[in-house]
C-alpha cells in the first residue's frame, strides 16, 4: 500500500510540473474610475448589441470593484498579441442584477475586423439556463446550453 502511495506521488508530481500555462491578461479594475468604461478594455462595434460596460463598485465589497454590462457589450482587452489568441481560458466570477438576458461575448474570431464573428455566453431569463452561442456573417447559432440553477445579486 506504501508502494502505492509513492508511486502515485511520484506519478503527479511528474505530470503536474509538465503543465505550463502563460497569463495573458488580467484586470481587477481598480485603476479604472468608477461609472466609466474600463481602461485597459477596447471597445467593438458591431450590429445588434452596441452597449456600454461600465466600471462600479462590488456590492458584495465596497473596498472593490467590478464591470457592470447590461446587456452584449463587445470589449476586447488592450493587450499585445491579442490577435494571436488561439487557445484561451476567461476566467471571471459573474454576478446577475436582475433576471434577464445577460451575456458576455469572450472570443472575438478575427480581431479589431472580425468583431460580427464572435462566442457568446447568455444567462437566460429564469435564472435555470445558460447558453453559448456563435456569431458568423449576421447570424446567430446555439453551440451548448444546459441547467445551471442560479440566483440574481449572488
Amino acid at each position: 500500500m506504501f508502494r502505492i502511495a509513492i508511486y502515485s506521488t511520484v506519478f503527479f508530481l511528474v505530470v503536474f510540473s509538465c503543465v505550463h500555462a502563460d497569463v495573458l491578461f488580467v484586470d481587477d479594475f481598480e485603476d479604472s474610475p468608477v461609472g466609466k468604461s474600463p481602461q485597459k478594455w477596447e471597445h467593438l462595434e458591431f450590429g445588434p448589441g452596441n452597449k456600454e460596460i461600465t466600471v462600479e463598485k462590488d456590492p458584495t465589497n465596497a473596498k472593490n470593484k467590478v464591470v457592470k454590462t447590461t446587456g452584449i457589450g463587445l470589449y476586447i482587452p488592450k493587450a499585445s498579441g491579442r490577435e494571436d489568441w488561439k487557445d484561451y481560458i476567461w476566467d471571471f466570477d459573474w454576478m446577475w442584477e436582475n433576471d434577464s438576458f445577460v451575456g458576455t461575448i469572450y472570443r472575438v474570431e478575427g480581431g479589431l475586423k472580425g468583431a460580427e464573428s464572435h462566442y457568446h455566453v447568455s444567462r437566460r431569463t429564469g435564472g435555470k439556463e445558460i447558453h453559448i452561442y456563435t456569431r458568423k456573417a449576421g447570424g446567430w447559432n446555439r453551440v451548448a446550453g444546459g441547467s445551471m440553477d442560479n440566483k440574481s445579486k449572488v
